[in-house]
């Protein structure tokens, strides 16, 4: 087998994984704007801004307190799995996970203690500091998912995810209609958490993964963490500071509305990000090819992604009535988070190369790069321009931070192939300008962008039937499906060469 059919082999395990990793993710972000439209309706959309707020505090001071372990666990886990030693994965995972538990012990102290005396922070009041401080409790939990990720078993990701959202969904539902406040919501994301983490440590049991602790490991998790300890808290802050910045700035129905058009840009997002995910521990655990399956990971991802952002970036509007959103600044803010999402693709791309081959100092100069913009122009331009600003700073973070991740791929000689990635973006957009302006209806343009676009992409070598059989071969029933294309390509092939 040819460096190149290795190459695509590797990235079509890892695609094919990460469709259940993304089928998580949607799950949670499908169910997100269900849970939300259901409880915008018990109690109005303040109630959406308000929980928003309480989540966005736990998963930041998570990411403090967490010092960067979770991508610290996933480089040194794809090692140890790579190695196949189970023990040398548990040593990983339970030292850090005993580790960040006693450091979120004191913060939720923190959080209670604030609560009880009564503090508030800006107009973030006692209860919300008490919910938040619940929140991250549960949330520790979620490291069990990260284990799992690693080890490449996202089927069972997916099943911990469905579980989770349905008791989140009777928790949070049954709790706002008697409680008839924005706690009964966020006692169900609580709940969610806790299913979540029930059923990540049975999951981790079930594959040999027994408790066994090492201190000198959990340094080593932590020592990786900790150059990227700094970008995810940025990162997080660059997501969740525009929502809080809102909340201060203006009212909980507005910030609710900021919060769903984010929702939709980071449900598609999250595909991406289920990809890098897996990407990490499979680059970590590679000796050589790490740049080719960089680059052919990008390549695959910007082509599943793109059309679904040009389509969003087409209807914005249309999309967000179906939510029962009419606030006329809200479909220029999810065009403007569109636009941001698909620079970011490409630095987060280089920064996960980057930290594959232990390049911290150079993942955390993308991190702050990316990042520290929009922490620093949220309490500049959201006073200002409201949810427009919030999202005017996500764009401008984005922009600066592709500009320093690609002088840093240049350094690295990590050669991006610019034409390819331009024609993916490209390809779609062309297609979505005329729809656009001749308002074709949503659903016809929808099928005509989508279908159009990998109609191209394939015509124009973007995409290959290799690389498409690679993409599908994890998928259920994926043997009949190559079958059958392979059929249809042999029958082109004879009808070419007939011409002749």
């Amino acid at each position: 087998m040819s460096d190149d059919e290795q190459a695509e082999a590797l990235v079509g395990r890892i695609i094919g994984r990460s469709v259940w990793l993304y089928a998580s993710n949607i799950t949670n972000q499908l169910s997100g704007l269900v849970y939300w439209m259901i409880l915008s309706s018990i109690a109005g959309t303040k109630i959406v801004g308000t929980t928003s707020v309480s989540i966005g505090l736990a998963l930041l001071l998570g990411a403090t307190a967490g010092l960067g372990t979770i991508t610290g666990l996933q480089r040194y886990l794809g090692i140890a799995f790579s190695h196949k030693s189970n023990r040398e994965a548990s040593e990983y995972f339970w030292s850090t996970f005993v580790v960040i538990g006693a450091i979120y012990s004191g913060v939720i102290i923190i959080l209670i203690t604030l609560a009880l005396n009564n503090i508030s922070i800006g107009a973030i009041t006692p209860r919300i500091l008490y919910i938040s401080s619940i929140i991250l409790a549960t949330y520790l939990l979620y490291y069990t998912q990260i284990l799992l990720i690693s080890k490449l078993e996202t089927v069972k990701v997916l099943i911990s995810t469905i579980a989770a959202n349905t008791v989140k969904f009777l928790v949070g539902i049954m709790l706002t209609l008697y409680l008839k406040t924005w706690v009964g919501a966020a006692l169900g994301f609580i709940a969610y958490y806790i299913v979540l983490g029930a059923l990540g440590i049975y999951f981790i049991f079930s594959i040999g993964i027994y408790p066994s602790l090492s201190i000198r490991k959990s340094i080593v998790v932590i020592k990786a963490g900790l150059a990227n300890w700094v970008p995810t808290i940025i990162a997080l802050s660059g997501q969740w500071l525009g929502v809080i910045a809102l909340f201060n700035f203006t009212n909980p129905s507005l910030t609710g509305s900021y919060y769903i058009a984010s929702t939709i840009v980071l449900a598609i997002l999250s595909l991406t990000n289920s990809i890098y995910n897996l990407t990490l521990p499979v680059l970590s655990g590679l000796s050589d090819q790490r740049k080719r399956v960089s680059f052919l990971v990008l390549k695959m991802a910007l082509a599943l992604t793109v059309p679904l952002f040009i389509l969003l970036f087409a209807y914005p509007d249309k999309l967000l009535l179906l939510l029962n959103i009419s606030d006329p600044e809200t479909p220029i803010i999810m065009r403007l988070l569109v636009i941001g999402s698909i620079v970011t693709i490409i630095s987060s791309n280089i920064s996960v190369l980057m930290y594959a081959y232990g390049k911290y100092n150079e993942t955390l100069v993308i991190g702050m790069s990316q990042n520290l913009p929009r922490v620093i122009l949220y309490y500049v331009l959201t006073p200002i321009m409201k949810g427009i600003g919030a999202a005017l700073s996500y764009v401008t973070g984005s922009v600066f931070g592709l500009s320093v991740s690609l002088v840093i791929s240049y350094l690295a000689k990590y050669h991006i192939k610019f034409l390819t990635v331009f024609k993916i973006i490209v390809i779609p957009l062309a297609i979505a300008l005329p729809i656009l302006f001749f308002n074709v209806p949503l659903i016809l343009g929808s099928i005509i962008i989508l279908g159009l676009s990998y109609v191209l992409y394939i015509k124009t070598s973007i995409l290959n039937i290799d690389e498409i059989v690679s993409l599908i071969s994890e998928l259920p029933y994926s043997n009949k499906v190559i079958t059958v294309i392979y059929k249809i390509k042999n029958i082109i092939s004879r009808n070419k060469e007939d011409k002749y």
